[in-house]
């Protein structure tokens, strides 16, 4: 019901049209800054609120963005209801990780840092069937089977890349490739998909080379 009473105001005022705007205006023919807009939208939107609600209000701000870029109607909802629901483990208002840290009591920020890196996928994944539609299934069978090759390899680099380690530790630099690497497999091109499995083929011959010399896999 509260839901419903901001959206409805938001709609009344303007805000809704105004905030659409924006986006669009900041973006420019950027369809990237605005996912990424739209993105953070709603996760400030979605900050202590049940998923439900979230969605309800930020599908009302957020959605006639996404479709001011031309995405499909289904798509665009899907993103939102994402990043809605990861709203509940984002910093600084995870109301999730703060329910959890209350339970194993520990402390609350960091219980958030680690459930972002332990959700990376969340992240990704929402970015990769906006420009790749046959992962939920609108395109041709041979499409969606790539397509589900590239966005599980997108995650397996990032979350790679974040953790620091890919069958042993990851110095620095190769944290950064395996993360550029997850962010160039949402392009959806061939040569990204190319360039974003050289990426990762590289550092993981690098890294079994390494552990093929020294059996510690923490050296």
């Amino acid at each position: 019901a509260m839901a419903g009473i901001i959206a409805g105001c938001i709609t009344v005022t303007g805000l809704a049209s105004i905030l659409i705007n924006a986006i669009v205006q900041l973006a420019g023919n950027a369809t990237f800054i605005g996912l990424i807009l739209t993105m953070v939208c709603c996760i400030i939107l979605g900050m202590g609120m049940p998923v439900p609600a979230a969605y309800v209000l930020t599908a009302t701000l957020a959605a006639p963005a996404l479709l001011e870029f031309k995405f499909s109607l289904m798509s665009a909802h899907l993103f939102i209801v994402y990043f809605s629901a990861i709203s509940a483990i984002t910093p600084p208002v995870a109301v999730a990780a703060y329910a959890a840290a209350g339970i194993s009591e520990g402390d609350p920020n960091a219980t958030g840092v680690q459930a972002v890196r332990l959700a990376v996928a969340g992240y990704i994944v929402p970015f990769v069937f906006m420009y790749r539609p046959a992962l939920i299934l609108d395109g041709s069978l041979p499409e969606i089977l790539w397509t589900a090759v590239v966005a599980t390899a997108a995650v397996y680099s990032f979350a790679s890349g974040l953790e620091g380690y890919l069958h042993g530790r990851l110095r620095f630099p190769l944290r950064l490739a395996l993360m550029a690497a997850g962010v160039v497999f949402v392009w959806p091109d061939t040569w990204a998909d190319l360039t974003g499995f050289a990426i990762l083929g590289a550092v993981t011959a690098h890294q079994y080379a390494i552990r093929k010399n020294n059996p510690d896999p923490v050296c």
